[in-house]
């Protein structure tokens, strides 16, 4: 009898250890028989409509990481993050969901409190309509606080705003995010006042900060001198991917120049057609 009792505890508490590695574990200690399967894919694999998304509203700006999201019963989703540190959410149509908040950890695992959905079962959760979205309220400007209105109205005040989120944090009170075409994820807290420009939203798996056109590598510089002699250079930014470090200059007109921490040309990114 002894025996057994103990071979139940040990099956139990596997499977409790299991669940709460994968982030499967209610808030309230509830355990839900979920799967949820996480597969990092390649830019080009993410539909059309959010690489079209991702050139047009953030010009110049690349996929860093993108992972493909099943949960069982649940439309496919995609996790995005660029290179100026803003995440991204798109449905299975590629349409944009979420932004400012990565679903998918530095390791390919779902983050905990996120596997819910579009059902939103966990605790505090919205069920999903034409204005929620999980956790997330959809707003529009006016239903900013008013110091956040002033903030974008002050500071951005030809750019276009691309979604409005709010989310409840763990002591009940509103956290807003706006994204701005070019810009990025702004965030404000309950009583609108500015908090952050383009939090990676805990992932931080690949690190990309701007570079001044004058501190490019030499042998960048002579590259584009030779082979785009007319061409603008609009910004640089120089981060590291699975541990190489990668240089890309955006050229207006042409595309993303990619190149590799000594300067030597890799490749031509170039906008959808």
């Amino acid at each position: 009898m002894m025996k057994t009792q103990i071979l139940v505890l040990m099956i139990i508490a596997s499977f409790l250890f299991s669940c709460e590695e994968n982030g499967l574990l209610e808030d309230d200690l509830q355990v839900e028989a979920v799967s949820v399967v996480t597969s990092e894919i390649d830019a080009e694999d993410l539909p059309t409509a959010a690489l079209d998304f991702i050139d047009t509203k953030f010009s110049g700006e690349l996929v860093i990481q993108a992972f493909a999201v099943k949960i069982p019963n649940e439309p496919l989703m995609y996790d995005v993050n660029l290179t100026n540190a803003v995440s991204l959410t798109f449905d299975e149509a590629g349409s944009l969901a979420l932004f400012g908040e990565a679903l998918v950890g530095c390791d390919g695992r779902m983050k905990k409190g996120e596997k819910r959905g579009r059902r939103g079962r966990g605790r505090g959760n919205k069920p999903d309509s034409s204005t929620h979205i999980g956790q997330h309220e959809i707003l529009e400007f006016d239903e900013l606080p008013e110091a956040a209105q002033t903030y974008m109205t002050s500071n951005y005040p030809d750019d276009e705003i691309l979604k409005i989120l709010s989310k409840e944090d763990s002591l009940g009170l509103p956290k807003y995010k706006v994204l701005v075409a070019e810009v990025g994820a702004i965030v404000f807290d309950a009583d609108g006042e500015f908090v952050a420009l383009n939090d990676r939203g805990g992932r931080g798996c690949a690190a990309f900060d701007e570079l001044a056109v004058a501190d490019l590598p030499e042998a960048i510089v002579s590259y584009i001198s030779e082979n785009y002699p007319d061409a603008e250079v609009k910004k640089a930014r120089i981060g590291t991917i699975k541990e190489e470090t990668r240089i890309h200059v955006f050229l207006v007109e042409v595309g993303v120049l990619i190149f590799d921490g000594e300067g030597v040309f890799l490749k031509l990114h170039t906008r959808r057609k």
